[in-house]
């Protein structure tokens, strides 16, 4: 009992660290240098990861710049992540962004979907297909 206390506790904690760390605004980094992904409704995505954290947990990693000249919301739970034509579901939604503005968001991934590092996903908003990326190691 102990033991899987110790593994929840180190769970949340690396989950809480992602999620500051990976919502940085205003500063873009490595991933967004190589150029925009696509344009939807005004907001560039510039990066998408998906990567393992520790046993079966998972998370989806975005950045976006809202180049809007106003502040909107982009939902991220249109973003469909498909492994060998499955959908991997996630708990991304709607985030609002001030104009002109860059954000990374890190969301979790639902666990037991049969993900492992090195698996290729299929990364799609709604059916628009966005890329083929690799699972990573955070």
């Amino acid at each position: 009992m102990k033991n899987k206390v110790l593994k929840i506790c180190s769970v949340a904690v690396l989950l809480l660290v992602t999620i500051f760390t990976m919502s940085a605004c205003g500063k873009k980094d490595n991933d967004a240098s190589n150029g925009v992904i696509a344009t939807i409704e005004g907001f560039d995505i510039e990066s998408i990861r998906v990567f393992h954290l520790t046993d079966d947990y998972y998370n989806l990693e975005v950045g976006v710049t809202n180049t809007n000249n106003e502040t909107k919301s982009f939902d991220f739970a249109n973003i469909v992540l498909k492994l060998d034509n499955v959908t991997i579901t996630h708990d991304g939604d709607a985030q609002e962004y001030d104009a002109n503005q860059y954000f990374k968001w890190s969301f979790q991934i639902d666990i037991g979907q049969g993900l492992n590092v090195g698996d290729t996903v299929e990364v799609y908003y709604g059916t628009q297909k966005l890329k083929d990326i690799k699972v990573v190691e955070f």
